[in-house]
């Protein structure tokens, strides 16, 4: 059982070379008139053919035909299948055959029957590189070289069809929503076409645009269409192999594109806090920075939004330098400047980016006493309240009445809180601190509480009684009389 299973896949396989993909169309050929008086000798190994070339036709549709077989006669008037490829011979050299009979006879400027003699000397040689093949000047004459013009010429079409597009790499990445421009370096792209929306090909540049994230596979098409129809492949055993005139094969080549999403990203912090949580009444809020190429041009803003961050989307790959325009209110700017890569492998760049607040110091000199004697007042506390009536902090003087402290940026309200017995303390006040300022420095004064003489008041109220209590008397004394 093994051997018969065995036996008929070596007959599928023998079969399935052999036949080389027939299908159920066939044609007949003929041979026909003869092309000129011309005349050519081909050897291999002491074996030489010589003939007059003729034409060669299909029967049905009296087209042009070629014989591929340098060393093989042709059966006239058999029938033979269609077929997509010949036996011993690569897909490669089956795709020179056509561009033969493509750019050969028949070819705009080709015309002339000596198109077709040309055509087929080079077609057997193409098909049996190590044979000789001449022109002569009669049957099995003299070897003569009339045409190594046109040879030349034809073999340049041929060689030339075949060179593809060379953009110096197959495999490109770019960031999403860039264009890709691509520019052939061998010269060719002309001849090639995209069915593809995102592609725009332009004489020697191919314009890649409107890309997604994703890989993307493009392919590109060389289309010949000379003829009315692709030049085709006849085959019957022990008989010559027919191919027809026609277009070439397309051919093709590709390229990919890997598009990435790329992101700068940043996110603002207060130095002192060493977190999103701004000092004082400063705003993180609205600080603005500049995104600056290798040239130093700006290429982009980034302002900080409520969340405290700001970001760039789909920068394309390269290597930018980030600066602070303007700070947040209150902060001071940051100098610093940011070097940021953006690469195939780092699309994604995450920056914490601090600002200081601005400070200013509050220095308090406390003296108490009269106007023309004052003593440096200690243990006096003064309370610092926000803009908001809100309490945030004390401060207390030294032995030298001395008190300071370091605010940042906000309106605040000091008050005193204690003074020394009989002494009236400072009224409240409040202090701003501004960008533009210098450290605050207040001296302030407490002022004795002037306390009255109360022994002299309640002696002139005695003697004002007594003085009304005597006039009392005396009217009383008259009224006796």
């Amino acid at each position: 059982m093994k051997k018969i299973v065995l036996l008929i896949m070596i007959m599928i396989a023998a079969f399935s070379i052999n036949i080389r993909n027939a299908n159920a169309s066939n044609e007949t050929f003929f041979e026909g008139d003869y092309a000129g008086n011309i005349y050519t000798r081909r050897t291999l190994h002491g074996n030489t053919r010589y003939q007059r070339a003729r034409f060669f036709k299909e029967e049905t549709t009296g087209s042009i035909a070629y014989c591929i077989e340098p060393f093989v006669d042709f059966g006239n008037g058999i029938d033979y299948d269609e077929v997509t490829n010949i036996d011993n011979l690569s897909d490669d050299t089956l795709q020179k055959l056509t561009l033969l009979a493509n750019y050969g006879y028949m070819y705009p400027g080709h015309e002339d029957i000596k198109w077709y003699a040309i055509t087929q000397q080079l077609i057997w040689k193409i098909a049996e590189p190590n044979a000789t093949y001449e022109f002569t000047d009669g049957l099995n004459g003299n070897t003569i070289y009339p045409y190594e013009e046109e040879m030349n010429e034809l073999l340049t079409l041929v060689n030339n069809h075949l060179i593809t597009p060379n953009f110096g790499s197959l495999i490109f990445e770019i960031v999403e929503g860039e264009e890709l421009i691509l520019t052939d370096q061998n010269q060719v792209l002309a001849g090639y076409e995209s069915s593809n929306p995102n592609i725009e090909i332009t004489n020697n540049q191919i314009k890649v645009k409107a890309l997604k994230e994703g890989i993307r596979n493009f392919s590109l098409q060389k289309v010949a269409r000379n003829h009315e129809r692709p030049a085709l492949f006849y085959y019957k055993a022990d008989e010559q192999k027919i191919m027809t005139l026609g277009n070439a094969r397309d051919m093709y080549t590709g390229f990919t594109v890997k598009v990435k999403k790329t992101e700068l990203e940043i996110t603002k912090i207060d130095k002192d806090t060493n977190s999103t949580t701004p000092s004082g009444e400063g705003k993180l809020i609205g600080a603005k920075y500049g995104l600056y190429n290798q040239d130093n041009k700006l290429i982009k803003e980034l302002i900080i939004e409520k969340n405290n961050k700001a970001s760039i989307k789909n920068i394309p790959f390269g290597t930018y330098t980030l600066k602070e325009i303007t700070p947040g209110d209150g902060y001071q700017l940051d100098k610093n400047e940011y070097k940021v890569d953006i690469t195939s492998e780092n699309t994604s760049v995450k920056l914490e980016l601090a600002n200081e607040i601005v400070k200013k110091k509050l220095q308090i000199y406390k003296n108490y006493g009269t106007i023309t004697n004052m003593t440096a007042e200690e243990n006096v506390t003064f309370d610092i309240l926000n803009s908001k009536g809100e309490y945030i902090t004390s401060i207390t003087t030294d032995s030298n009445g001395y008190a300071e402290i370091e605010l940042p940026y906000g309106t605040y309200t000091v008050k005193q809180k204690n003074s020394k017995e009989n002494y009236k303390p400072v009224e409240d006040f409040k202090i701003e601190i501004k960008e533009e300022e210098q450290d605050l420095k207040y001296e302030l004064y407490d002022y004795k509480i002037e306390v009255p003489n109360t022994a002299k008041k309640e002696e002139k109220i005695h003697s004002t009684c007594i003085l009304l209590l005597l006039g009392g008397l005396y009217v009383y004394k008259r009224k006796n009389l």
